[in-house]
């Protein structure tokens, strides 16, 4: 059996409201509705940040846009930006465990509050948010090298 987040797509986006996405996430996971499994919160921390990225790589896409009379020059500017982006994750994983948890941007999209104690609550949110900011972040480097090495392609065809 697949786990529940290869079956989450754009379409689950939709059904964020109350309970939607969680009640539909629980029960594909054979827990009872109602249940606050780690998968959820992961999902929901996913969704947290790959908003922000989102408008990040929105900044980007101007950006490069910008400079579309050079197409080395744009992805290069590109690739410099998301490898920004890349950093600022690292970093942001780094200090996730530390960040009090009822801060966070995943703690107010929870629909419902796990009853654990503060520093097992702590444990759990801060770890899951610092293991999925530097999952994003693994990915950002990634794009980053692609857009440089089409960078570099385009600086070499200019060569020969």
């Amino acid at each position: 059996m697949l786990p529940a987040w290869h079956s989450f797509t754009l379409l689950s986006f939709a059904r964020l409201t109350q309970n939607g996405l969680y009640c539909a996430m629980s029960s594909q996971t054979g827990e009872p509705p109602g249940t606050l499994t780690v998968e959820t919160i992961r999902i929901y921390a996913d969704f947290s940040i790959r908003r922000g990225c989102g408008f990040a790589l929105l900044g980007v896409s101007c950006f490069m846009f910008a400079f579309a009379f050079d197409m080395r020059q744009a992805f290069h500017v590109g690739a410099i930006l998301v490898a920004m982006i890349a950093i600022t994750l690292w970093l942001k994983g780094l200090r996730a465990p530390r960040k009090p948890y009822f801060r966070t941007e995943l703690w107010i999209m929870l629909p419902e509050r796990p009853r654990m104690a503060k520093p097992e609550l702590q444990r759990l949110i801060g770890g899951v948010l610092a293991e999925r900011f530097w999952w994003h972040a693994k990915a950002a480097v990634a794009i980053a090298a692609a857009l440089a090495a089409v960078a570099l392609l385009i600086w070499l065809k200019r060569l020969l």
